[in-house]
């Protein structure tokens, strides 16, 4: 399953995933991620 590289390489896409989703949403921070932002699918 790829050991610890595999483990390096699912946190640096889920890493990515949220800079990106943050950025669509004009955040810079995780501090700013609140309730007002999250919503349930």
């Amino acid at each position: 399953c790829g050991g610890q590289d595999g483990v390096r390489r699912v946190l640096d896409i889920l890493k990515r995933e949220l800079v990106y989703d943050m950025a669509c949403c004009g955040l810079t921070s995780i501090d700013q991620i609140n309730k007002d932002i999250l919503y349930k699918h």
